[in-house]
């Protein structure tokens, strides 16, 4: 398992377009994903339970991955959070 933390730093927090852009990056691999934050885990592949945490500006999140392409996975999902602005 690999996982990697971050603080979301995006004004509007972690909101619809890039959960979308995130969701769809993760099921492209075959590794499990989920995004950890107030001591609740939710699938990262599902943008309904990514949307339902209402992750907001300053929050930390964790990303988390386990599987045989766990790591490819988490630089991908990596890049898009840091191409979007969405933490630093």
């Amino acid at each position: 398992m690999v996982s990697k933390a971050y603080t979301i730093t995006a004004k509007e927090g972690l909101h619809a377009r890039p959960c979308s852009l995130i969701v769809t990056e993760a099921m492209k691999y075959t590794a499990d994903l989920s995004l950890a934050y107030n001591e609740s885990e939710k699938n990262l592949k599902s943008i309904m339970a990514i949307m339902a945490l209402g992750v907001p500006h300053n929050a930390i999140i964790e990303i988390r991955a386990n599987g045989a392409d766990e790591e490819a996975a988490l630089e991908a999902i990596n890049a898009i959070i840091y191409a979007e602005k969405l933490a630093q």
